[in-house]
Formats: C-alpha cells, structure tokens, sequence
C-alpha cells in the first residue's frame, strides 16, 4: 500500500523545470498554498528570536476586468469521470426563461507573510508578497499593494516581492520600465532591503528554468537566509494534486510567446 501512495506521488510532479505557468487557473489555492509552504521553511531556517508568520487581507475584484474567481475557505474536488457526464434528458426541452445578471465586485483573500522580531514584541522586519495577477490590473488591488509597498518603505522594513504569475502588468508594481528586453523574464523577484532605500535587486526567474534562490533581509546585524523556492513549489504541486485535473487541457492566457508555445508543447507531451 505505502509503495503504490508512493509511485502515484511520483507522478504527480509537474512537467515544467520551474513555475508551472498552467497553475495560475487555479491561483487561489495555490497562492494560499505557496504562502503556508513558505512560513515553513523560513521558520526552520530563521534565528531563534524571529519567526515568519501569515497576514490576510481582501481586496475588492470587478468582475468586468478580471474573471470572477470561486475562492472557497475549503473546497474538495472528486477527480471527473467522462463517464459519469453523458448528456441526459431531452436536448429539444424547451428551457425556463434566462436572466442574465451582473454581478458586483467582491473579495478576493490575499496572504503576505511577514518575519517579526520575537524580542521587541513582534516588529516587522521584513514582509514577503507573492504577487497576484489583481495586483497588476488597474483597481483596488493595485491600489492597496502600493499602499503596502509604501508602508513598508517608510517604516523601513525589508520588503521581498515574488511575481510567479504572467497575467497584469508587471511594470505598474515593479521600477523595471528602464530595463533592456534581455534583463525582462516571465517570473521575476524583487528584493528591497532596508538599509539601501535608493535601489533595489530583481531576480529573472525565466520560464525554462528551474527557480532559483531568493535571499530574504533581515535586520542589520543577521545574514540573509535564502528562500529556495523550487522546492516549494514542487511540494505545492504535489500536495495540491494539480496534475489531477486536466490542467494542461486549457489555453494558457495570456498565450506564451511563439517560441516558449511550442517549447512548452513538447515539455508537456513528454511526460
């Protein structure tokens, strides 16, 4: 038994190296589940007197720019059987009368992750964001992610931004309209410390590749710890069984470019 839950887990690995570009259908269990994965392996590799913990808060979506996601607290999915979903009934039935309505804007839960100092009552040292695509799109997600990028400016506190999703623009977040076309990748980190207020360090972190490492600040006189999060990843698609949902049967949006299409064709087909 143990050796048949082992094989099945081996295959539900993802075909890519690095980011699955695929999981951003399903982007809010994921970001809960990268968020949670990350306060873990911090917490095994931070001093004794700091710790990593987990902060939520809702921004407000519209539904005309950006497609209404379900975000349940707990959901659980029975893998489809074709089988079971034949058409039934009478196609010719005439159908009740349709309304169609418009729904309002709603909330969408986001999860930051801030490392505190034990000793002084818990001060934030630094705060780790893993981007959504609603904070990349003109509206209130924007504006609040600004909001906290200034917070955490003028309270001095080491700010760590991790753009693991293709959708929005990056550039409305991240200072990177400067940067030649060959610095640009489809995932990025960007890396504020709090001792050098006047720049910053992004991090490519390109599609083909297996993800690097992203180094966390801490206070002045600590060493940075690194954030592998490859690792993390690939346990997130593992325990979230991703694979298991006929994931790669949908069109990516926005589409890849020509090239990383047809590389991103041939690495699914091969697994």
């Amino acid at each position: 038994m143990i050796a048949a839950l082992i094989g099945r887990r081996t295959k539900m690995q993802s075909p890519f190296p690095g980011m699955d570009p695929y999981l951003e259908f399903d982007w809010g269990d994921f970001h809960s589940r990268m968020a949670s994965a990350t306060t873990e392996q911090l917490n095994d590799r931070l001093p004794d007197d700091l710790a990593c913990r987990s902060e939520k808060r809702l921004v407000v979506c519209d539904p005309e720019v950006v497609n209404r996601p379900i975000v349940p607290h707990v959901a659980v999915f029975e893998f489809p059987d074709p089988e079971r979903f034949a058409a039934s009934g009478d196609p010719t039935a005439a159908l009740a009368e349709e309304v169609v309505l418009k729904l309002p804007p709603y909330e969408f839960p986001q999860h930051s992750l801030n490392i505190v100092d034990l000793g002084t009552g818990g001060r934030v040292i630094t705060t780790i964001e893993f981007v959504s695509p609603v904070n990349k799109r003109p509206g209130d997600g924007l504006e609040k992610y600004r909001q906290k990028q200034k917070e955490c400016l003028q309270a001095k506190v080491n700010l760590v931004e991790i753009d693991l999703c293709r959708s929005g623009d990056r550039k409305l977040i991240f200072p990177i309209a400067n940067l030649n076309e060959w610095k640009h990748s489809t995932y990025a980190a960007l890396v504020n410390r709090a001792t050098r207020p006047f720049e910053a360090s992004l991090f490519r972190l390109p599609i083909r590749e297996k993800l690097g490492g992203i180094p966390i600040p801490l206070r002045p006189k600590d060493q940075e710890v690194v954030l592998e999060l490859q690792p993390i990843v690939d346990h997130v698609y593992r325990t979230g069984r991703y694979g298991a949902f006929g994931l790669y049967e949908r069109e990516l949006q926005p589409p890849l470019n020509s090239d990383d299409a047809e590389w991103s064709k041939r690495v699914i087909e091969s697994k």
